[in-house]
């Protein structure tokens, strides 16, 4: 994760603002009740997803919806950067992959010490991380980086009029159709994918008509009085009809279209601040181990909610908004320094070891050797 002092840092600035809003929606879900108070025996839940007269609630709900937008704003961010990669980058994808193992090892160490009584499954599941997607984010990541360069290939060879048809056939699929109900087996990996081709023709051919603060800006406001409109009828209509009270959730999702608009917008218009500032990009550099340390698996499990414990029990939820984005803050930076931490002293050792292994001509050989095989097994 090296620190990208050519990228435009305005870029880099909504990269931070996408894990920000992510951290908001996670915290928000950890209120939830019997989702994860459960995991410690807690009863101290806020809301229960149904439909809603408080105020609060609902703005809990809204919150629930930053998670997919930062994702998505992520996930537009990257495919704009990766648009002309050539080539695998195979030891980008080692190294992250490595990291991403060694800071789940590091909780495990951590919660045995803090004498923490971790199941069987617990423990497997933090070894092999990647494995069990105890973080989905960064296992579909790692897929989608690894394919972009054949992805490059194949927008390469499409003209103006094939690169729309696909880009729209796929959002009307997953934007669309999957989105209303979800169907054609949609899975993450084709959203990242679903994503790059638009982001893709975006780039190629519509970059003027996203280069307007006016239009971003307007596209961007009727995107969020959209959601807010639809959070508000589907909460409206589950307080008048008893099937509809569980739906509040229901459009919660990576490929909300509303979600998308807002993200596509909020990423140009961030993109035209242009400037350069070494300490955004350095924060933006964390993103993913930021990402990595706030929703490891054992914090979200154990530590993530005694806090939410401990705040209910000295102050009480009066003020569950402000709590709810202080303690988001709060967990953000601290996510943000211990990101740092380790990318300042373990991340260098893990990355030299990629790099003494990457360069070993013995192991290239063998690789070689197996793709030679592999190449001429019909002849």
């Amino acid at each position: 994760m090296e620190v990208k002092k050519d990228r435009n840092s305005g870029i880099e600035l909504v990269k931070i603002i996408s894990i920000f809003l992510i951290i908001i929606c996670h915290v928000t879900q950890t209120l939830t009740t019997g989702e994860n108070f459960t995991n410690l025996h807690f009863n101290d839940g806020y809301y229960d997803a149904s439909a809603t007269t408080d105020i609060n609630v609902f703005f809990l709900m809204i919150f629930r919806y930053f998670g997919a937008l930062g994702n998505l704003i992520f996930i537009i961010a990257s495919s704009y950067f990766l648009s002309n990669v050539e080539k695998s980058n195979k030891k980008k994808v080692f190294q992250l992959g490595l990291n991403t193992i060694i800071l789940s090892l590091m909780s495990i160490a951590i919660y045995l010490i803090a004498n923490v009584n971790l199941s069987k499954g617990e423990i497997i599941k933090s070894i092999f991380p990647i494995t069990f997607k105890n973080n989905w984010f960064i296992t579909i990541y790692l897929m989608f980086i690894m394919i972009v360069p054949y992805l490059n290939m194949i927008i390469k060879q499409l003209n103006q009029k094939q690169l729309l048809r696909v880009s729209f056939t796929l959002f009307i699929l997953y934007f669309g159709i999957s989105f209303i109900k979800e169907s054609y087996d949609f899975n993450k990996i084709i959203l990242f994918i679903t994503i790059y081709f638009i982001v893709n023709y975006f780039k190629k051919y519509m970059e003027n008509f996203w280069n307007n603060k006016k239009r971003c800006s307007i596209l961007l406001l009727i995107g969020i009085i959209s959601l807010i409109l639809l959070q508000f009828v589907t909460n409206f209509l589950g307080l008048k009809v008893e099937s509809l009270k569980n739906y509040q959730l229901y459009w919660v999702s990576n490929n909300n279209p509303i979600l998308f608009v807002i993200a596509i917008t909020l990423f140009y218009l961030f993109k035209q601040m242009s400037f350069k500032n070494h300490f955004i990009n350095t924060v933006s550099s964390l993103s993913l181990y930021t990402y990595l340390i706030h929703e490891n698996m054992l914090f979200r499990t154990y530590t993530r909610v005694y806090i939410w414990h401990y705040i209910y029990e000295k102050i009480g939820y009066t003020y569950i908004i402000i709590e709810t984005l202080l303690y988001a803050l709060l967990l953000f930076i601290f996510s943000i320094l211990i990101s740092y931490a380790y990318k300042i002293t373990l991340e260098k050792i893990v990355n030299k070891l990629t790099e003494k292994l990457f360069n070993n001509k013995k192991i290239k050989n063998i690789f070689n050797k197996i793709e030679n095989k592999l190449l001429y097994l019909n002849r």
